[in-house]
């Protein structure tokens, strides 16, 4: 069980702010397993469910502006399975494949019904480079499957060095420059290059 306050910038800040928000409330309840099928590879699962009251959500304004507003949800009953497969194929080369199930109830605003997900990561030495994805299906803006998305899928590239604490590496995200929404009132960026560096305490 759990509850979150509302935040500063929800209650006052910005014309989305809302000062009547309530707290959010939640009790959840989760199982899973994990199977190794052999020396280099297991496969995850994972049930759950959660009943939620008051979930604050940025959610389009019936009667703008400003063009979102913070609110209050519904009450709702949600259950999801989640299955991870992660594979060794090569020495330093590994599979990820996860798929994840939504039953959002009345909350689906932003609560993608279903998404795909892939990883492949080489590493040899301090040197790494990985693709990764998701595919995302059934999303929408607002509650009770109002304002539906159109399904969108994603691919990025990193690669990296590692030198003592530092970590350099270079970013291509969006690398097949795809147009998608994850707003209704806003495109996703296209490609991006991006470099840095972080640092391992």
């Amino acid at each position: 069980t759990g509850f979150r306050t509302p935040t500063l910038m929800e209650l006052y800040l910005f014309p989305s702010a809302n000062d009547q928000l309530k707290n959010e409330q939640v009790q959840s309840v989760e199982a899973g397993s994990s199977f190794r099928y052999s020396n280099s590879g297991h496969l995850r699962l994972a049930f759950f469910r959660n009943r939620l009251t008051d979930l604050i959500q940025a959610l389009p304004n019936p009667t703008p502006p400003p063009l979102v507003q913070f609110v209050n949800g519904p009450k709702s009953n949600q259950w999801g399975a989640e299955v991870q497969l992660v594979q060794q194929l090569l020495p330093g080369l590994t599979l990820q494949l996860a798929y994840a199930y939504l039953d959002p109830d009345e909350l689906t605003a932003y609560n993608p019904k279903q998404q795909y997900k892939f990883l492949f990561n080489f590493e040899k030495g301090d040197f790494y480079a990985n693709v990764y994805g998701k595919y995302v299906k059934k999303l929408f803006a607002a509650n009770q499957n109002q304002l539906p998305l159109p399904d969108y899928k994603v691919f990025n590239l990193q690669a990296g060095v590692k030198l003592n604490k530092f970590d350099l590496y270079l970013r291509v995200l969006n690398a097949f420059d795809e147009d998608y929404k994850t707003r209704p009132d806003l495109v996703a960026p296209g490609r991006q290059l991006r470099a840095g560096v972080s640092v391992r305490l």
